[in-house]
């Protein structure tokens, strides 16, 4: 089936979700709960996305594609939503005290983070061995802890 894209085209196959048949088709959202592995969640809302004829914005890890669907990934309240996520994600880790079990994982995050236009900033840090602080700018809170 064909989907609109960014007013593109692109191919998609029944069943999938707007963020498979997006990255498929080369178009990056930024996403966090989503694994191809173990598929949506629809938890962290860092993939937001307009889809013509629907009312607000809508998950794209759990929307399926339908044939002739508009998506727009690039509008401002798109882009808006996303990096505001992601603050929130990013400020309530200190909190949270949030721990990533893998390296994999925190590069996934900042590297989510810097798509939506946050930037990350590593420090070394002197608390203790194995922990890792991060600025991010623009972030409701200035650090995360990342253990």
């Amino acid at each position: 089936m064909k989907i609109t894209i960014n007013g593109k085209t692109a191919e998609a196959i029944e069943g999938q979700t707007v963020l498979q048949a997006a990255l498929a088709a080369g178009v990056y959202i930024p996403h966090l709960c989503y694994h191809e592995k173990v598929g949506a969640a629809g938890k962290c809302r860092a993939c937001v996305v307009e889809i013509e004829g629907m009312r607000g914005l809508q998950t794209a890890c759990s929307v399926p594609v339908r044939e002739g669907m508009i998506v727009n990934t690039k509008s401002e309240s798109v882009l808006n939503a996303q990096k505001l996520v992601i603050n929130l994600m990013l400020s309530s880790a200190v909190s949270f005290r949030m721990r990533l079990t893998s390296s994999e994982s925190k590069e996934h995050l900042f590297s989510t983070a810097r798509s939506t236009g946050n930037s990350i900033h590593h420090q070394n840090s002197f608390m203790s061995k194995g922990t890792n602080v991060f600025h991010a700018e623009g972030a409701l809170q200035p650090a995360i802890m990342l253990l």
